[in-house]
């Protein structure tokens, strides 16, 4: 795998597929892809759309209500737009899966869902974009006994200080994955704390509105 830093983000790279984390959605981005390239509108839950050649032939694209495609064609790039939840994409004998995880869409199934596609012995690749990391993920008690009701194991993916929950939510996508055979790949950027990413929290605590996205690109080549 080819993995290469650029002045918007990071692309994975090698001879089936390429995934681009950037924080930025530019006219050069997009013409650089060469495809249809197509996004949906996120809603945090866990509807899957699969997409084919007859979807829209323009250079952008936004479908309706879902937080997961499912592509197995050459012809598209899948889209997501963040500003702190994982962007995430999982490839597997042709069939690329794009994946916005929050806690809400990973606590009620989403990448499970996704898995149920892979075969356990498939040799797949998840790639894990930029997203607010454990220290900067603070949530609330009834987020825990969200996870606690429906995890048995999910006490490493906390931490705990003076009452307060910190959350990762890149342990539980390296969790959801264990008994499968998969390569991970992460960008490691922290949304919150990095200052040329976008961030909502970051926003809403300095009493601002954000309305811009982090946007991750993939494709099959």
């Amino acid at each position: 795998m080819r993995i290469d830093s650029t002045k918007t983000g990071k692309i994975f790279e090698n001879e089936q597929i390429k995934v681009i984390f950037s924080n930025t959605l530019s006219n050069d981005l997009l013409n650089a892809l060469e495809k249809p390239t197509l996004f949906t509108k996120q809603v945090h839950g866990i509807d899957i759309l699969e997409v084919n050649k007859l979807f829209a032939n323009n250079s952008v694209s936004i479908l309706e209500e879902y937080d997961g495609m499912l592509c197995k064609n050459r012809y598209h790039a899948l889209g997501i737009q963040t500003a702190d939840c994982v962007p995430c994409f999982l490839f597997s004998k042709n069939k690329l899966f794009s994946l916005h995880l929050g806690w809400r869409s990973l606590n009620d199934g989403l990448l499970v869902k996704a898995l149920e596609h892979v075969s356990k012995d498939e040799n797949s690749l998840l790639f894990i974009g930029p997203h607010i990391r454990l220290e900067s993920f603070e949530v609330g008690p009834e987020v825990v006994e969200h996870f606690n009701k429906n995890h048995k194991d999910s006490s490493s993916w906390w931490q705990q200080e003076n009452g307060k929950y910190h959350i990762s939510l890149s342990k539980i996508i390296r969790h959801e994955c264990s008994m499968h055979n998969i390569t991970i790949y992460e960008d490691t950027t922290d949304t919150f704390t990095s200052s040329s990413h976008f961030s909502y929290r970051r926003a809403f605590k300095a009493k601002k509105t954000e309305k811009r996205r982090n946007i991750s690109l993939a494709y099959i080549k």
